[in-house]
């Protein structure tokens, strides 16, 4: 595809940063996707093949031209400012402005892993920091986007490339949080978002390298526990697709709330450890209880916004 016909399929300019771009593609998900046209799958199925060919082509263009697309003068914004979209006051002051809760409710689809509070902005935090998460969400985006949670898809050819591609973004995330406390001189706020986050990030790359399926072969307490750990993890997917992504991923109407969809999932996992300890299952259901554990601390913090 070319870079002239990916752009005007995503509807953005070839200025535009990385978040734009993801932006665009995660409203595109919600048009194209098969969930949303049920009516016409085909046609919804080659859209989607041709938008991630799109996504693909632009993410190339803009890594292979940095200068080009916006980066800099975002940098040097951080820099200069503490931070995008603030106002003069709060620039002058050298503090974030309060945000309420029907402001926080209202923002795009993307999680606020760094929420205003009073002290100072620091730049050099705010740079090394949202570039950390931004590769982690693109990461947990293309882990669910192709459904890589069903292990058994990811051995298929394209959707094995696609599972190794997410891996190595969330690993990348990762090491980029790990370098920011020993190298940067954080206040309390930000060493709390950065600690949870890379609690969660640890977690999430974890749950993703599970790699064990179930086989209808298994005998009846197997297939019991099974039964527990694979709705308690649908539950904890949908948690995480809701946080991170609500309008992409999430927010469907009638679904309980995130709080509700909680203890339902730890319920069912910990059914597993407890009352099926023997189980194959119980190690993972273990994972899948500490990433559900670090989900919930970051919307507890107010790092993550409730619906």
């Amino acid at each position: 595809m070319t870079l002239h016909h990916a752009l005007e399929m995503l509807g953005i300019g070839p200025g535009s940063t990385e978040q734009e771009l993801t932006r665009a593609f995660r409203d595109r998900v919600k048009r194209y996707h098969p969930d949303s046209n049920p009516d016409r799958p085909e046609w919804s199925n080659t859209m989607m093949a041709q938008l991630n060919s799109a996504y693909e082509t632009v993410r190339s263009y803009l890594n292979e031209h940095p200068a080009q697309h916006g980066l800099k003068e975002r940098a040097e914004r951080y820099r200069t400012q503490g931070g995008a979209g603030r106002s003069a006051s709060a620039r002058s002051a050298g503090t974030a402005p309060r945000r309420s809760n029907a402001t926080a409710s209202a923002a795009s689809d993307h999680p606020r892993f760094y929420a205003a509070y009073e002290e100072p902005f620091n730049p050099a935090f705010l740079r090394a920091f949202s570039r950390a998460t931004d590769i982690l969400l693109d990461g947990v985006f293309q882990y669910y986007q192709y459904g890589l949670q069903n292990v058994h898809l990811r051995a298929e050819g394209n959707l094995r490339s696609r599972y190794r591609g997410a891996l190595r973004r969330v690993r990348k995330a990762l090491e980029q949080l790990e370098q920011i406390t020993p190298n940067t001189q954080l206040n309390r706020h930000e060493s709390e978002r950065v600690t949870l986050t890379l609690r969660f990030a640890h977690a999430f790359f974890r749950s993703m390298q599970i790699d064990k399926f179930f086989t209808p072969s298994s005998g009846g307490f197997e297939t019991k526990a099974y039964r527990h750990y694979r709705r308690g993890s649908e539950l904890l997917d949908d948690i995480i697709g809701r946080s991170l992504f609500p309008t992409s991923l999430g927010m469907r109407n009638g679904n309980p709330s995130i709080a509700e969809c909680a203890h339902g999932s730890e319920q069912e996992l910990l059914t597993v450890v407890t009352q099926f300890q023997q189980s194959d299952w119980s190690p993972e259901a273990i994972v899948k209880l500490q990433l559900l554990s670090s989900i919930v601390e970051l919307h507890s913090a107010g790092i993550l916004q409730p619906e």
